[in-house]
């Protein structure tokens, strides 16, 4: 964007001839197109952020409440174990 207004300002301040011209327009085109891109791509991903960060969040939370079953249900599987030793509950913890 720098060097598009750069072009710009040799425009202004300079006779230009056709062909220097044409050759600036050009230059102002493609940094004027590359420099859409750069902020296109950087949007996208900042919407693309925005998009999947509640999705994590949720997922996470899923798998945190999973573990937590998971790791109560382990306790009570070793309480059940004291109280009468069964060769299953081996089983169901393995």
């Amino acid at each position: 964007m720098l060097a598009a207004c750069a072009v710009i300002g040799l425009t202004v301040f300079r006779d230009l001839t056709t062909l220097e011209s044409g050759l600036f327009q050009l230059l102002i085109l493609a940094t004027g197109l590359l420099g859409s891109y750069m902020f296109g791509r950087n949007s996208a991903r900042a919407g693309a952020t925005e998009v999947i960060r509640p999705h994590a969040r949720a997922a996470f939370r899923r798998v945190m409440a999973l573990y937590n079953s998971l790791h109560r249900l382990s306790v009570r599987i070793e309480e059940l174990k004291v109280e009468s030793p069964d060769s299953r509950l081996d089983l169901i913890q393995a």
